[in-house]
């Protein structure tokens, strides 16, 4: 028997109390953390796939750079591989290229999205107002209160908290809780 008189074998799950739990620990979850903990909340995040390999790169425009920066994350001081950018060039077929700068010779900042990613929860690692629970997945939502486990089901922890964050992407167990029906539609690549 178990803790609750069942015969599943899974122990007792562990109690966490924070004022926000994050659901996704890629770049907008970590953002939104950081965010509500720098407000002076106590804050969870959880994230399934804790340094998920992805093959991408990110172009950040000045004000995203300059969000990440706000927040701690410095490319050049962490040694962070990228490359910056005063603007765009378009190069339409047959015609000479057009320039497009930034005002006032902002810079924007292009990484690969791993890269940023880690440099972020780098940022959340030394957040002290942050709880992470790396490698665990929600698997139920309800009013105050979420349920995430390990990735091989062997730990259990209940999460009490007054506000549920989603960005868990577009399979989003949250999105689920609240009745949405899972469907997208991408307007940007």
């Amino acid at each position: 028997m178990t803790h609750d008189g069942s015969d599943d074998p899974r122990p007792a799950p562990a109690h966490l109390s924070a004022d926000v739990a994050v659901v996704g620990g890629g770049p907008v979850g970590c953002t939104a953390a950081l965010a509500f903990a720098r407000a002076g909340a106590r804050v969870c995040l959880i994230d399934a796939r804790a340094n998920s390999p992805r093959l991408g790169g990110e172009w950040l425009h000045p004000t995203g750079a300059g969000v990440l920066a706000d927040l701690g994350v410095d490319f050049t001081r962490d040694r962070i591989p990228h490359a910056g950018g005063r603007g765009f060039a378009i190069f339409p077929k047959g015609s000479e290229p057009i320039v497009l700068p930034y005002v006032g010779g902002e810079r924007g900042v292009g990484c690969q999205h791993h890269l940023i990613v880690e440099a972020i929860q780098q940022v959340v690692a030394r957040t002290p107002a942050v709880t992470v629970l790396p490698g665990c997945r929600v698997t139920e939502v309800r009013r105050g209160r979420l349920t995430a486990v390990t990735s091989d089901r062997a730990r259990a922890v209940e999460v009490a908290a007054d506000l549920v964050v989603g960005a868990d992407g577009r399979q989003s167990v949250v999105r689920q809780a609240l009745g949405h029906d899972g469907g997208t539609r991408p307007v940007s690549y």
